[in-house]
């Protein structure tokens, strides 16, 4: 019944079974709650890190069906597969016994264990997370720039310095600040099941004296003592910002606020901004149209699929989904240093000629991050594989052939940028 990460189980359980808990014939309308708890012995040494659980199925002729066996290869019903619940983990050896308490309700089982885990969950982390912290190139290229920017302030006499992490997440750039030589480390993350994780990521790690997660929008930091005499987040001001908190738009999180807010609170006037700025292109291309569809001919609905905002496409992956109508161009170019003139909203007029005949129903857009003098990330649709995807925004559809000239209206409002 206990199972962990690796192949194979770890235990199984030697009381009586619990069946009884789970026969519905039994049940009134709205079942109470039932609970039990179950000793299991452990028969394989190894780390011990989810339950499964599967059920036998009973017809009227008492004929036992194995919905889901242990192996999974002798089961009676093949469209059922076993439930599986993810706890803190531990290590356990051979022998050992694993307390579990199981709570029946009308529909679910859920398996706790005893004691409880450290901290409760809540919810599963997000898809795009893990695909951004297995981003090699995206890493390597952050560590180096915190490690030339530390040691960069330590050559001007600046020892004992402090980085802020906004956006800390599991708090990967933190523990990269850390091992680089940084005095104090506060990362600061919105989400509270990513702080949790990452606060115990940095424990584990052994980073715990030297980083701080703090689960705040960044924006609302306290960097001096707060009502009641309450100590503050963020004891004098930042010599670093690290942030890594952009959407494949550029600034849909929330990236200008977050540096504006930072310089009018927590950031010292020479402070050294990682990432120091961003550039960003747009194309006019042809994105796969609605034409016909079991021969009938749906293409009138094209013309509505126009809209401001922008989704996240991998114009990388999908090359056969879009055609390039024109060359790439200069929407906006940030210096993430001059943070009164990014909190301004801006647009401007781009007059662009098509290179081919086709439809544009789309602008993609994407951006250049540069980390340092030495370092940028490309995020376009031609450059090296990456964690972030391209913008693309459709727009009223527009026939062109190789010569037009097209002219496009590109601003933004400090949260976001927008095409037409």
């Amino acid at each position: 019944m206990a199972s962990s990460r690796r192949e194979g189980g770890y235990g199984k359980s030697r009381v009586s079974s619990i069946a009884s808990m789970v026969n519905d014939s039994q049940l009134p309308e709205k079942a109470p709650t039932i609970e039990n708890t179950v000793q299991v012995e452990i028969l394989k040494g190894g780390f011990c890190g989810s339950v499964a659980f599967w059920s036998c199925l009973q017809d009227p002729r008492e004929a036992i069906f194995p919905a889901t066996s242990t192996s999974c290869l002798d089961s009676s019903v093949f469209s059922k597969e076993r439930g599986l619940q993810f706890f803190d983990g531990k290590a356990v050896e051979k022998g050992d016994t694993v307390e579990l308490r199981v709570v029946q309700e009308t529909d679910q089982l859920v398996f706790l264990t005893v004691p409880s885990q450290r901290i409760p969950r809540h919810a599963a982390l997000p898809r795009w997370h893990f695909d951004m912290v297995l981003d090699d190139r995206r890493n390597q290229a952050f560590e180096k720039a915190i490690r030339r920017g530390i040691e960069f302030k330590k050559s001007i006499g600046c020892e004992l310095l402090t980085v802020l992490d906004a956006g800390a997440g599991s708090g990967l750039l933190s523990m990269m600040s850390a091992r680089a030589g940084a005095g104090k480390v506060v990362g600061v993350e919105i989400s509270p099941h990513l702080c949790d994780t990452g606060e115990e990521i940095v424990i584990m790690n052994g980073f715990g004296g030297v980083c701080k997660m703090i689960n705040k929008d960044v924006r609302h930091v306290s960097s001096a003592n707060r009502p009641n005499n309450n100590p503050p987040d963020l004891d004098g001001k930042a010599q670093i910002l690290v942030m890594e908190v952009f959407d494949s738009g550029l600034i849909g999180e929330g990236a200008l606020h977050i540096i504006s807010a930072a310089y009018r609170s927590f950031l010292d006037e020479d402070a050294i901004i990682l990432p120091a700025g961003a550039t960003v292109y747009f194309q006019l291309i042809q994105v796969d149209r609605v034409s016909h569809v079991h021969g009938i001919d749906v293409s009138h609905i094209n013309r509505f699929h126009w809209r401001p905002s922008y989704d996240g496409i991998d114009l990388r992956r999908g090359k056969h989904i879009w055609h390039a109508l024109s060359d790439e161009a200069i929407a906006f170019d940030f210096n993430f240093y001059e943070h009164e003139k990014n909190m301004r909203p801006a647009s401007l007029r781009v007059e662009l000629r098509a290179k081919d005949q086709g439809i544009v129903n789309a602008v993609a857009f994407w951006f250049d991050l540069h980390l340092d003098e030495h370092c940028t990330l490309s995020t376009g649709p031609n450059a090296e594989q990456c964690t972030w995807q391209q913008a693309v925004q459709y727009v009223q559809e527009r026939r062109v052939k190789s010569g037009d000239r097209v002219v496009v209206y590109a601003s933004h409002d400090t949260r976001g940028i927008a095409f037409e």
